[in-house]
């Protein structure tokens, strides 16, 4: 190893590749020191933004949810499918979301299968807001991406992306490619 004490396996998920984790980043991506951080630029289609954007209205005025899937390079995370779910919170679902454990599992075999990895989960805001919420920042799973779509008046914005980290999140700028916007 590298010296750094490596992540323990959440509870509940695979464990090896299909998680993301910091020690198994580049190194320039995974400094524990917020100042050496570098970005990640993630870089997804339009189409998967689409679809982010069409569950987003579809699910108004609860939380929307979903897994997404992706490659890891030096300084990027390159989408490659997301997953929409059904948001199977208690409570106010317009506050909060949980992941149906059906799409979960079937997102970690499609990892498995195909050598990419769940690189983090996306998520709705019906009040608009493009950050993450306290609600968010205290049930983050350390070193996955998060998509934010706000959406106002049943109207998808276009998704912000975070990356958590140690109890915070790293913003990420986003290059979406090709295809025709779908508002």
């Amino acid at each position: 190893m590298n010296g750094q004490p490596r992540a323990k396996p959440r509870e509940g998920f695979p464990p090896g590749r299909s998680t993301l984790h910091l020690d198994t980043m580049p190194k320039e991506a995974a400094s524990p020191a917020a100042e050496n951080r570098r970005a990640m630029l993630v870089k997804l289609e339009q189409t998967d933004m689409n679809i982010m954007r069409d569950h987003a209205r579809a699910c108004h005025p609860e939380e929307c949810c979903g897994v997404v899937l992706g490659l890891l390079a030096r300084d990027a995370i390159q989408i490659t499918d997301v997953l929409c779910a059904q948001n199977i919170a208690e409570g106010d679902r317009r506050r909060r979301y949980q992941i149906e454990w059906s799409v979960l599992f079937q997102a970690y075999r499609q990892a498995r299968g195909s050598g990419h990895r769940v690189v983090g989960f996306f998520h709705s805001h019906p009040d608009g807001t493009r950050s993450p919420s306290a609600t968010d920042q205290a049930e983050a799973l350390p070193d996955h991406l998060y998509l934010i779509l706000p959406v106002d008046d049943a109207v998808a914005g276009d998704p912000s992306s975070w990356l958590a980290r140690g109890g915070t999140f790293d913003p990420c700028p986003m290059l979406v490619q090709g295809g025709p916007v779908a508002r």
